[in-house]
């Protein structure tokens, strides 16, 4: 770890007051005042297997579920999946179509997704927009105008950048006036999770929308447990399949999450 990353880590370790505002997806609200929400993925490709893993949430600790469309065979059914998805699921569904340069399934060119996330954002309380496409902002404000709430994301299944770029591309995410910032890198080290959560930390006091900063893979496990206290205002974990590596069984991370709070208070 270079002086420049350790001086940046020292003056985040100082965050000021938490300037992010309040979010709902449904009747589920994350950031200032609440916990870390967690995020369920349901990956089936077919139906049956979704009915499983829909059903298979009932009970558990989570607070929404995110439908991964890409991972569906047939883009023409995406809307008719997606209500039928929205209509069963126990808690408020993310719909995301995650694109094979963002580590996700889905081939279509930026006209194509941004046609197939406009319909889902008519039938979902919440989208997710990849952030690297020319046009994400006229998505964004697309799938605002159909009612649904926007997460704005950015994946790097490579490494974990420098503070200085990830800092640089929160405040460039933030500014596509998506609801909330997801950020997700391969962290390598405990040293690169510590950036990532200690990017959460400065968000906190200088965006305006709630942040999800994670580090992927084994290494990055700690950052998917930090807390809000770190900017996390929802982490992913299973029950049953995960979407990406290092995610943990939901059961594990709410009793850990609850431990946070506790000492907290």
């Amino acid at each position: 770890m270079n002086a420049s990353t350790c001086t940046w880590l020292k003056m985040t370790r100082q965050a000021g007051e938490n300037m992010q505002r309040e979010v709902q997806i449904g009747p589920v609200f994350l950031g200032p005042g609440h916990p870390t929400r967690i995020i369920a993925p349901l990956t089936g490709s077919t139906w049956d297997a979704l009915v499983d893993e829909i059903d298979n949430l009932h009970g558990e600790p989570i607070d929404l579920a995110e439908w991964r469309a890409d991972m569906w065979p047939d883009p023409d059914e995406l809307a008719s999946v997606c209500s039928a998805v929205v209509q069963r699921c126990p808690v408020p569904v993310l719909a995301t179509i995650r694109t094979i340069d963002e580590g996700g399934c889905s081939a279509l060119d930026e006209n194509a997704y941004a046609h197939n996330v406009r319909n889902l954002a008519v039938l979902a309380p919440c989208v997710d927009v990849e952030a690297r496409w020319p046009g994400s902002a006229q998505i964004v404000n697309d799938a605002h105008n159909d009612g649904s709430t926007v997460i704005i994301s950015a994946h790097n299944w490579e490494l974990t950048p420098s503070p200085e770029e990830i800092t640089r591309q929160l405040e460039q995410m933030a500014a596509l006036d998506g609801d909330i910032v997801k950020v997700a890198y391969r962290a390598h080290s405990h040293a690169d999770a510590d950036v990532i959560m200690q990017a959460g930390r400065w968000a906190m006091s200088h965006l305006d929308v709630p942040t999800i900063c994670i580090g992927m893979g084994e290494a990055g496990v700690a950052t998917r447990l930090a807390g809000h206290e770190f900017g996390l205002a929802a982490t992913f974990a299973t029950v049953g399949a995960s979407s990406a590596p290092g995610q943990l069984p939901a059961q594990q991370v709410a009793h850990t999450l609850r431990g946070h709070a506790h000492r907290a208070h």
